[in-house]
């Protein structure tokens, strides 16, 4: 029975699968990727999490090109928690004055986000009640 056996590159993406011999040469001229045994062959896209194998999208972005996605993503996810806001700064806005300040002090708060340093990890400010 053939042996299968795929490479996966440090970010988890299958890039090259084969069966029987020759892996180790292979493996030596492909560098950073690692290999991975199967008990048969492979169709489609799969990833490798964790040592385990998984069907579905290959991430091909680069480590900045996922890194700016994620900073994308939480401007977009920011700038929907200000709209969503904007009323409590309204002149006419039924608040008192502290739950104003509040409010104030949560939106600087949320324009601030993008000063952390992982934008896989934001921890997002708490809206006043």
């Amino acid at each position: 029975m053939p042996r299968h056996y795929c490479y996966y590159n440090p970010q988890g993406n299958v890039v090259l699968t084969g069966f029987d011999g020759g892996e180790e040469p292979l493996r030596e001229a492909l560098g950073d990727l690692r290999l991975m045994q199967l008990d048969g062959p492979l169709s489609g896209e799969w990833r490798v999490v964790d040592g385990a194998l998984f069907q579905g999208f290959a991430d091909h972005r680069t480590d900045e090109q996922r890194l700016q996605d994620g900073w994308s993503s939480v401007r977009q996810q920011r700038s929907g928690l200000l709209d969503q806001s904007d009323w409590t700064q309204m002149p006419d806005a039924p608040l008192p004055n502290e739950h104003r300040t509040q409010w104030a002090q949560y939106r600087q708060a949320l324009r601030d986000i993008t000063r952390q340093p992982d934008p896989f990890n934001i921890v997002w400010p708490t809206p006043p009640d």
